[in-house]
């Protein structure tokens, strides 16, 4: 296959030749092969394609490879994958100029995170990259953590994390709520209180809607658990020296260092590129060869079987091969009006989404409606929970997970007395998750699904 791949290529253009639906139409991909720009140290500025980016998207921003030509691949077919985390949110606080310490984005190397050795830090928001900086400032010994979010979002440990993605078929919200409540003892919050979470009153049924994808991480609790990190749900209003103004009217002070962590924007390149208006199900413009899954954005489910795009990326892609090996069977739903798949324009749900940019609604909508409306996919894609299970028993099963998280658990432990972020005799907190637990968690499993089925 290498032979046909060309990498470090910008697609600045995909053309439709000939006129839609018709079965001889083929597409034009006008490619310009270019120069990324990478990052070997951390800390510094943006990125170089960042910096020459402009309201139009990023177009023209990476610098031509001078030693090979541009050229125009022709297809009857193509799929995109491209990235929904490009570019951080822009934010300014008032008086930021008076803060007198260290403020930058948390994302992309940006951060040179000697700045936070022995420092009092605010890491604003509480999405994913939230979570991989207070891994890293508690690695780099800050002193303290503030976590400062306008919504406190669920995060999940390592076990759960592996626990929703072996899992066959998938598990209820409410099994995955209190597997949570496990790890979030340690932070004495109950995550059935999360704004995200809906539930009747016995705490049986839920679902969880919310706008960021989980944060994955047990550094989050054993932080929490140890006072070093404390989540401030408010918002910034504005700095002066060394101390944040919060819209409560709490100030925290002694701050040293701000980091920014309040969400990433998507590529408006994108749209313009694939000529994008909206997007039916995964198909631009509503035409089945032409295929583009970002990864889905947030968290809407009352099942879970992933917490990342890993277990969905193969049933993504088989999905788009069906529907280009079986044309017709598209054609034929279209035609008798059955195609309902949802619907996405861009300008929703805000102003600066583009058309490929779709959230996890959106994505669980289209895969249970192709579903039901396909047979053949059904029958196709039968196997694909089974097969998940398997790989990930095999790639990692539960004695290897345990061993790995309790190995980074007891190196935390270890490295907060050695920084001495905590006193040296502090009591030590066991990880909050057994194998004897977790074989517990496959009989609720066993149950909880076995009831759904009948």
């Amino acid at each position: 296959i290498y032979a046909h791949c060309q990498l470090s290529v910008d697609v600045e253009s995909a053309d439709l030749v000939g006129r839609e639906k018709k079965d001889d139409r083929y597409y034009q991909l006008s490619c310009r092969p270019v120069l990324p720009h990478r990052k070997d140290t951390q800390g510094g500025e943006k990125l170089e394609h960042h910096k020459n980016a402009t309201e139009a998207g990023y177009a023209g921003a990476f610098k031509p490879d001078s030693k090979r030509k541009p050229f125009v691949f022709t297809c009857s077919c193509f799929c995109i994958w491209p990235g929904n985390l490009i570019n951080p949110r822009q934010v300014e606080y008032v008086g930021e100029d008076l803060f007198n310490g260290f403020i930058e984005y948390g994302v992309e190397m940006r951060c040179d995170y000697q700045n936070v050795v022995a420092k009092n830090v605010i890491i604003h928001g509480h999405g994913a990259f939230t979570m991989e900086n207070i891994r890293t400032c508690c690695e780099y010994g800050a002193k303290h953590i503030w976590v400062v979010c306008r919504k406190r979002n669920l995060t999940c440990p390592r076990v759960v994390s592996w626990f929703i993605n072996q899992a066959s078929p998938a598990i209820t919200a409410a099994h995955c709520l209190n597997l949570l409540q496990v790890a979030y003892k340690l932070c004495d919050y109950d995550p059935w209180d999360m704004h995200s979470v809906s539930c009747n009153a016995s705490r049986t049924n839920a679902s969880v809607a919310q706008r960021t994808r989980f944060g994955i991480g047990d550094i989050y609790f054993l932080s929490a658990a140890y006072g070093l990190m404390e989540v401030v749900v408010d918002n910034i209003k504005r700095c002066s020296a060394k101390t944040v103004h919060l819209e409560s009217g709490r100030k925290l002070e002694d701050v040293d260092v701000i980091l920014k962590c309040v969400g990433m924007l998507p590529d408006s390149t994108v749209d313009k590129v694939v000529k994008a208006k909206f997007m039916r199900g995964y198909w631009i413009n509503g035409d089945p060869r032409r295929f583009s899954c970002a990864d889905p954005d947030g968290i809407y489910a009352s099942n879970f079987s992933g917490t990342t795009i890993g277990p969905g990326a193969y049933s993504y892609i088989a999905m788009m091969k069906h529907v280009w090996d079986c044309p017709n069977e598209w054609i034929q739903l279209d035609e008798a009006g059955h195609l309902n798949l949802p619907l996405h324009y861009a300008g929703d749900p805000d102003p600066d989404s583009p058309a490929y940019f779709i959230n996890a609604r959106h994505s669980v909508g289209t895969s249970f409606a192709y579903a039901i409306l396909s047979p053949a996919w059904r029958d196709k894609s039968a196997h694909m929970d089974p097969y998940k299970h398997w790989v990930a028993h095999y790639c990692c099963p539960v004695e290897k997970l345990l061993e790995a998280a309790l190995a980074e658990w007891d190196d935390y432990e270890k490295s907060f007395r050695e920084k001495g972020m905590v006193p040296k005799d502090a009591p030590y907190i066991p990880y909050p998750y057994t194998k004897q637990y977790i074989e517990e968690q496959y009989e609720v499993h066993k149950k909880d699904t076995s009831q759904v089925a009948k």
